[in-house]
């Protein structure tokens, strides 16, 4: 009945105490203010009615969210005792159910040092959905479960799915992790150019296509002062910490000055795209792959920026330039040197001839 202005419910049953208590609540887990609280489903409560100290320890949880008690003009009885609940206020929560969001009424009481249920009333069943009913309010169908139901049902799946439920570590059969580095963003303005160097190099034998890889390496694109552009893979972060490394050493600049010493003529040969005139054994290609953004790549000749390569270039282009007098090989740069005018070209035509017998290119422009 309403007196004045204030509004005068009346609650069938708020909590009932029982030591053998044979019926168990129904209760389900409601987040309010980002706060887990466990709830009584009481279809019998006009009202959800949370406790003093439970209400307190949801708006701790999410201070960002703006909650605040007013007045409650409602007054709330239990079935058997005419006194009402002590009511401190009522507010507006945040709550969040199975993905769904609501801003919902509660109404705070004071539990005077006892612990009470909260109450989940007919107010927030009705706008939680979680009866569906006709026109009449009548109820047709639930999809709340008593606790003891589930409880069982927990204990039924343990025993028939024991390993699942195994506290022991486990290894998924049929599966395996495979890490492949994402391939580096290009620039829109050269994007097609990488392309067409991405086409020459599987033309000229320096790529092959491959389809998929247990692992790859991400490439960098590197503008040469000619206007074209070459293709780096960066193993750094990928293989070569894990590569054996070439002793062998390079060519020293003041061993080469020395060499020098009374010669009078020179020619500087630079080889072409050096490393990648050399082959790779099969049983290496399948360390040397890159991921771009026209796909998987292997390289089939040595790549620039493996660490074992400048090493490995440089014992290879000695071993085949062994025994010629009066020239030097730094990497991908030869010098050839003289003492006389007639000495050098000499000495070139014989450079030229083991190169040529090695297959080996020349940059003809340098």
């Amino acid at each position: 009945m309403v007196t004045g202005e204030v509004q005068e419910l009346s609650l069938y049953n708020v909590h009932q105490v029982s030591l053998n208590r044979v019926n168990p609540p129904i209760q389900l887990t409601v987040s309010v203010n980002r706060k887990e609280v466990l709830f009584d489903l009481d279809t019998g409560c006009a009202f959800k009615l949370l406790s003093e100290e439970v209400y307190e320890a949801c708006v701790k949880t999410s201070p960002w969210i703006k909650t605040s008690l007013q007045e409650c003009n409602i007054k709330l009885k239990t079935y058997w005792f005419k006194e009402p609940l002590p009511i401190v206020g009522k507010a507006v929560v945040y709550v969040d159910y199975k993905g769904k969001n609501f801003s919902l009424p509660c109404i705070v009481i004071k539990s005077g040092g006892r612990k009470l249920p909260s109450l989940l009333g007919r107010d927030w069943i009705k706008s939680m959905q979680l009866f569906n009913s006709n026109s009449a309010g009548t109820i047709t169908t639930s999809n709340i479960v008593s606790a003891g139901t589930v409880d069982q049902d927990v204990v039924n799946l343990k025993k028939e799915f024991e390993s699942v439920f195994d506290p022991h570590r486990g290894k998924i059969l049929g599966h395996e992790a495979k890490l492949v580095f994402r391939d580096e963003n290009v620039l829109y303005a050269i994007k097609d150019a990488v392309e067409e160097e991405l086409k020459r190099l599987v033309n000229s034998g320096v790529h092959k296509p491959v389809i998929s890889s247990e692992w790859a390496s991400p490439v960098v694109v590197v503008l040469k002062p000619d206007g074209f552009i070459r293709i780096c893979a960066d193993f750094k972060i990928t293989i070569n910490r894990f590569l054996s490394k070439e002793h062998y050493p390079l060519s020293n600049p003041k061993d080469i000055y020395a060499s020098l010493a009374g010669r009078v003529v020179f020619t500087s040969l630079d080889l072409s795209e050096a490393y990648l005139q050399l082959p790779v054994h099969k049983e290496s290609q399948h360390l040397l792959k890159i991921n771009t953004h026209a796909g998987l790549f292997q390289y089939q000749r040595l790549a620039f920026g493996i660490a074992p390569g400048p090493p490995r270039y440089q014992k290879v282009t000695d071993r085949i330039l062994i025994g010629m007098d009066g020239t030097s090989c730094h990497l991908d740069n030869i010098l050839i040197a003289g003492k006389l005018r007639a000495d050098c070209p000499k000495k070139t035509l014989l450079v030229l001839a083991r190169l040529q017998k090695h297959n080996i290119r020349v940059h003809v422009d340098k």
